[in-house]
């Protein structure tokens, strides 16, 4: 049984509780009372009963519903604050569960998009060689990171007449060329990180 099937019931077994618990009340009260402004007050009495019993039958589940809205609304003001990993709210996950599964789904899609396009942006597309801008975060983050007197090197690699390779042989055949020159570089660079040059 699902949590949607499991509220409607609930709430139709409230709500004809509720008209049971105000029927027997007005039969008991027009019973029992013999004079006519008895009963007149009796009928108020139970017409008030009656309203008040179907307010907080309908009530029940339009509150629950209510807070697991605002419990939502504020988890979804949360992503101005940058938060784009903390789940649906156990309210909502409990009272609206498809709602929550849908929200956890939207936000883990936005996340990897995010990351996508931000690999990206830090990524030739050609080579998947870093680019200048990863090559000037990268280069920020170690010399912060490096010691004081401590001492450092940079390689700068450039291809010699490519833009001829480009202008006669086509920018295919010289986005060809720039990644076999990327996967020697690759490879030169993880061995001498494993140590098997």
């Amino acid at each position: 049984m699902t949590a949607g099937t499991a509220q409607k019931i609930s709430n139709g077994v409230l709500s004809g509780a509720a008209g049971v618990a105000s029927f027997l009340f007005s039969l008991g009260a027009l019973l029992y009372l013999t004079q006519f402004d008895e009963k007149i007050l009796a009928a108020i009495m139970a017409g008030a009963f009656c309203l008040l019993v179907s307010y907080i039958a309908a009530e029940r589940p339009n509150s629950e519903s209510a807070r697991a809205l605002a419990a939502l609304s504020d988890r979804l003001m949360a992503v101005e604050d940058g938060d784009l990993v903390s789940p649906a709210p156990p309210s909502v996950q409990r009272t609206m569960p498809k709602l929550a599964a849908a929200v956890d789904s939207l936000f883990a899609e936005v996340r990897a998009s995010i990351e996508n396009a931000h690999a990206l942006g830090m990524y030739d597309p050609v080579t998947s060689l870093p680019n200048r801008l990863h090559f000037r975060s990268e280069a920020d983050k170690l010399i912060s990171e490096k010691a004081e007197n401590a001492q450092s090197a940079m390689l700068f690699v450039d291809l010699d007449r490519f833009k001829l390779v480009n202008d006669s042989l086509g920018h295919a055949r010289g986005d060809q060329l720039l990644i076999m020159v990327a996967n020697r570089l690759r490879v030169v660079v993880n061995a001498e990180h494993t140590g098997t040059i």
